[in-house]
């Protein structure tokens, strides 16, 4: 089945990709970056750093008094998955900087076999279609569950940061 994204999950795969192709560009072959936190628990993942890149809420303010026009901001959820504090904290701050002057905007039509599953979709067409500008860095916290947790749990963070399409 053939679908185009909706602007929402536009900036949840140009995030994740913009990243990854950052990641890889700096050499962090240590680094795996999914479109789901989901995919950290994953048992191929259990010994990795993992970034998940989620879209949590949306805001819609009309453009003017009386228009039908709305302006979406959108909180992009990143949530960090070390292997120890330091890289915890290494991870935070890397996120940070990758993001701060925000990334390309891409349209995507995918052909997903699976519609409960877009985020394996096959990606027929990418077009750019302006930026995504960061409005700002919302929170930044540890996340604690608790003294008895997976494995994965121990090193958690989450950074919420308010985005805005510019095009």
């Amino acid at each position: 089945m053939i679908i185009t994204y909706n602007p929402t999950r536009n900036i949840w795969r140009s995030c994740a990709e913009y990243l990854i192709a950052k990641a890889e560009t700096e050499g962090k072959t240590d680094l795996t970056i999914v479109l789901s936190w989901l995919d950290a628990y994953e048992e191929e993942n259990k010994e990795k750093s993992i970034i998940a890149i989620g879209l949590e809420d949306e805001i819609s303010t009309r453009r003017e008094i009386g228009s039908n026009e709305l302006i979406d901001i959108d909180l992009l959820m990143i949530d960090i998955f070390g292997i120890s504090e330091g890289d915890k904290l290494d991870l935070t701050y890397w996120v940070k900087d990758s993001l701060k002057n925000g990334f390309p905007y891409y349209e995507y039509v995918v052909n997903a076999p699976d519609i409960n599953n877009l985020i394996n979709a096959e990606v027929m067409t990418k077009t750019e279609n302006g930026k995504v500008e960061i409005r700002s860095f919302v929170s930044n916290r540890n996340v604690r569950l608790g003294a008895e947790v997976d494995d994965r749990d121990k090193y958690r963070r989450a950074i919420a940061i308010q985005v805005q399409i510019n095009n």
